[in-house]
C-alpha cells in the first residue's frame, strides 16, 4: 500500500526536489521565518538566532555551502547515495555472492550497464510490440492485445492490480485494482495544471515523438498519438483522486473500500474487457477484488470506445516507452535524460553505473537489502534500535494512560493497540519469505537483454502477488524493504518499521551521544508510532482492521484537537502565493507533535539528558535545500510541510526548548502555552 499510496506523486517529486535553481528572495510578509530550505534563500550575510529562526541557526553553513549539483537535498537523500556509493563499490559491482538472489543482482548489474551490448541491440527489444499495438485496428484487437498476459508487462492494460491486506480482515489479502499510470502522475495536474505539470506534459510529447520515430514513425503521427493520449487522460483524470486526498481517502476506508466479485464486474457490462484482463487472477482462485476508485473504472468504462481507439494505443505507446527507455540503447538514454532535465529544470548527465544500482535496487530490493545488512549493519545496531522502541513505546503508554481527554474505554483500547504494535526493526530475523526462489534470467544466447531480464522480474512479482493473495503468507511479513530509507507506520500491519536504511548520519550514528540520536532515530521512532494514533492510523484497530473502536465524544474531542493543528499549518506560506495545506500534511503534523511530545517525557527519565545536542541533530535532521520549483511542487504534492517548518513549529511548542535557549515573548521561536498545538 506505501506503493499505492505513493503512485501519483513519485515521478515528478523524486527527481524534481534535487534541482538547484539560483534563486533568492525575502522571507514572505506576513511569516515568521524565511523558507530556508529553498536553495538561494540564505546567504553568508543572513542574520538569525536560535531564539529566532532554529532550522536557519542550526544548517545555515550548510544551506549556504550546499552545490545544487551534488543533488544531495536532505539527510534522507544523503543517506540514499551514501547507501549506493556503498553497494556499487562493494557489493554489486563486485559480483563477488554465491548465492542464487546475489547472482540475480550481479546480473542485472552487469546487463544493464553492458552498453556495448545495449547499443549493439538499439531499440530491437521492442520493436515487436511497438509495431503491434500500431497494427491494432479495432476495440477486438485491442482487447486480445491487453488481454494477453506477455503484454500486460510491456504496457499496462488501463489498470494497475496490488496485493494488500484486506482492511476489514487484515489476516487475508485482497487484490486491489487500481487506476492506470498517468503522464502527469497526478489527477489534478489535468484540471489545474502547475508550471512542473507543464514542463512533464511538454517534455514528455517531445520524448514521445523522437521515441517513436526510431520505428519509422513520423513526427506528425507521433505528435498526434500523444495529443490523443493526452485527451483522454485528461478526460480519466477527472475520476480519479489527486494526490492531496490520496492519504485521507485511503486510510478513512468509507470510499476505497469496494469488495466486489469479478461476477458484478462482468454483470455490470461493459466494452472494456476486464474479465479477460483478470483472468490469470480469476484461474489463479481469486474471485473477490476491491475496486479502489469506483468513478474511475465508470470513467473507464465510458471511454473505451472505438472512437478512442487510437488515445488508448497512445496510453499504450507511451507506458511501453516509460517501462523500456532506461533498459535500451545510450540514444535512448539520452531521451530520457533530456526529459527528466526539462521536467526539473537541472542539467545533470545519466551515470550509467547509477542507474543500474538503482535498477537492482528497485526490482530486486530484497537481495540488495540483504546484501546491505549482511556488509553493514551488525546485530549490535539492531539490538540498539530495538530497544529505543520499546523504551519509546512504554513512554507512550504511560502518556495514554494518563490522557486526561480520553474516556475510560477509548483508553483501553488505544493501550491496547499500542501492546498489539509490531516491532519491525533494522532488519528480519528470517530473510526466507523474500528470497527469489524460481527467478532466473535469460541468457544473452537465449535472447536476454536488461528489458527481458525487467519483464521475468515483473512475472515473478505478478505471481508471488497471486500466491499470497490466494494463501497468504504465515508470520510477520515486512511490507517494505530494509535498506530503504524510509521508516513508515502499517496500518494494517499495526507494525512500525524503522529500516536500516534510516540508520546513519544525523538519524543514528553509534558514535555519538544519545541524546544526539534520541533527536535522530528517536524522534522517527516516535514520529510512526503516533501514525498509529493519528487521523487515519486511529481508524484501525489492534489487529490492523478499520474498525472505530472510539467512543463518539472521544472521537470528537481527537478531531477538535487535529482541526486547531490543521488550521495553525494553514497559516504558513513557505513561498509567495504558496500555502501549507493544514489538511493534506494534518497526519504528519500530528505525527510529529507526538513524538516530540513523547520524547521530552522520555527525556525526563534520563539523568545526563543534553537538550541542546537534541535540539540540534532535531535541526541537522530536517535540514533541506531545493528549488523553487521543487518547493513549489511540494507544497502541493507532499503530505509533510516544508522541513524548516518542521523544526520550527515542533520546536517552538516546547517549554524546554524556550528554557534551553532563552526564548522570550518578542522571539520568533516564542509560542505562548494557551497556544500551543497538542494532540497525544
Amino acid at each position: 500500500m506505501r506503493n499505492l499510496l505513493k503512485r501519483t506523486s513519485a515521478v515528478i517529486l523524486s527527481v524534481v526536489m534535487l534541482a538547484g535553481t539560483s534563486y533568492a528572495a525575502d522571507k514572505v510578509p506576513g511569516q515568521k521565518w524565511i523558507d530556508s530550505d529553498v536553495t538561494g534563500n540564505v546567504t553568508k550575510e543572513t542574520q538569525t538566532s536560535p531564539a529566532d529562526d532554529f532550522a536557519l541557526y542550526v544548517n545555515k553553513d550548510w544551506d549556504v555551502s550546499f552545490n545544487p549539483e551534488n543533488n544531495t537535498g536532505s539527510q534522507i537523500l544523503e543517506i540514499r547515495k551514501a547507501e549506493m556509493k556503498n553497494l556499487l563499490s562493494e557489493l554489486i559491482k563486485s559480483g563477488t555472492g554465491t548465492g542464487h538472489d546475489e547472482q540475480l543482482v550481479s546480473t542485472l548489474y552487469r546487463v544493464e550497464t553492458d552498453m556495448a551490448e545495449r547499443n549493439a541491440a538499439g531499440v530491437e527489444p521492442v520493436r515487436k510490440y511497438v509495431e503491434d499495438i500500431r497494427k491494432i485496428r479495432s476495440l477486438d484487437e485491442l482487447n486480445t492485445f491487453i488481454s494477453d498476459e506477455d503484454s500486460q508487462f510491456i504496457a499496462e492494460p488501463f489498470l494497475n492490480t496490488e496485493s494488500y491486506p484486506d482492511l476489514k480482515d487484515s489476516a487475508r489479502k485482497i487484490m486491489y485494482l487500481i487506476p492506470g499510470t498517468l503522464s502527469l502522475s497526478d489527477a489534478a495536474e489535468y484540471s489545474s495544471m502547475t508550471e512542473a505539470g507543464k514542463r512533464t506534459r511538454d517534455a514528455g510529447k517531445e520524448m514521445m515523438i523522437r521515441f517513436l520515430r526510431k520505428f519509422g514513425i513520423t513526427e506528425e503521427e507521433a505528435k498526434q498519438s500523444y495529443e490523443a493520449m493526452f485527451k483522454l487522460e485528461t478526460n480519466l483524470a477527472s475520476a480519479e483522486v489527486p494526490v492531496r486526498e490520496m492519504q485521507t481517502y485511503f486510510y478513512a476506508g468509507t470510499e476505497s473500500y469496494h469488495p466486489v466479485a469479478i461476477s458484478e464486474l462482468m454483470a455490470a457490462g461493459s466494452a472494456y474487457p476486464i474479465a479477460s484482463v483478470l483472468k490469470p487472477y480469476t484461474d489463479s482462485g481469486i474471485e473477490i477484488f476491491n475496486l479502489y476508485e469506483p468513478k474511475w473504472l465508470s470513467r473507464l468504462n465510458e471511454l473505451y470506445t472505438q472512437e478512442n481507439l487510437e488515445a488508448w494505443k497512445g496510453i499504450l505507446l507511451y507506458r511501453l516507452m516509460m517501462n523500456s527507455i532506461g533498459c535500451l540503447d545510450q540514444d535512448c538514454l539520452d531521451l530520457y535524460e533530456q526529459y527528466t532535465n526539462a521536467v526539473n529544470l537541472t542539467n545533470r548527465k545519466t551515470n550509467v553505473e547509477e542507474e543500474a544500482y538503482k535498477l537492482c535496487n528497485e526490482h530486486l530490493d530484497w537481495a540488495v537489502g540483504k546484501m546491505y545488512c549482511d556488509q553493514y549493519i551488525s546485530p549490535e545496531e539492531k539490538e540498539k534500535v530495538t530497544g529505543m522502541i520499546r523504551e519509546i513505546i512504554e513512554v507512550y503508554r504511560k502518556r495514554l494512560e494518563n490522557c486526561d481527554w480520553m474516556s475510560e474505554a477509548t483508553r483501553e483500547k488505544a493501550v491496547e493497540k499500542l501492546d498489539g504494535i509490531r516491532i519491525h526493526s533494522v532488519y528480519p530475523d528470517d530473510w526466507s519469505p523474500y528470497a527469489y526462489r524460481g527467478l532466473d534470467f535469460k541468457s544473452k544466447e537465449e535472447g536476454g537483454n536488461s528489458f527481458t531480464d525487467v519483464i521475468a522480474i515483473q512475472k515473478y512479482k505478478k505471481e508471488k502477488a497471486i500466491r499470497d493473495t490466494v494463501t497468504p503468507p504465515e508470520g510477520d511479513i515486512w511490507d517494505g524493504a530494509p535498506q530503504d530509507p524510509d521508516a513508515h507506520y502499517s496500518p494494517t500491519g499495526n507494525s512500525i518499521n524503522i529500516t536500516a536504511g534510516v540508520l546513519g548520519d544525523a538519524f543514528y550514528d553509534p558514535n555519538a551521544s544519545e541524546s544526539a540520536n534520541w533527536g535522530g532515530i528517536g524522534q522517527v521512532i516516535g514520529h510512526e508510532i503516533t501514525h498509529a494514533f493519528d487521523s487515519g492510523g486511529s481508524n484501525y484497530d489492534r489487529d490492523g482492521n478499520l474498525n472505530n473502536w472510539w467512543t463518539d465524544a472521544d472521537r470528537a474531542k481527537f478531531t477538535e484537537k487535529v482541526q486547531k493543528v490543521i488550521a495553525y499549518y494553514d497559516t504558513f506560506e513557505p513561498l509567495k502565493g504558496y500555502r501549507v495545506n493544514g489538511i493534506m500534511t494534518q497526519k504528519e503534523t500530528v505525527a510529529d507533535l507526538g513524538s516530540f511530545s513523547c520524547l521530552m517525557e522520555l527525556a525526563k527519565t534520563k539523568p545526563d539528558f543534553n537538550y541542546q545536542e537534541f535540539f540540534v541533530n532535531i535541526a541537522k535532521l530536517f535540514r533541506m535545500q531545493a528549488s523553487p520549483a521543487a518547493e513549489q511542487v511540494w507544497i502541493q504534492s507532499n503530505y509533510h510541510p516544508p522541513y524548516y517548518l518542521r523544526v520550527n513549529v515542533n520546536l517552538s511548542m516546547l517549554q524546554e526548548f524556550q528554557d534551553t535557549y532563552g526564548v522570550r515573548e518578542w522571539d520568533n521561536m516564542y509560542c505562548a502555552p494557551s497556544e500551543r498545538l497538542s494532540v497525544w
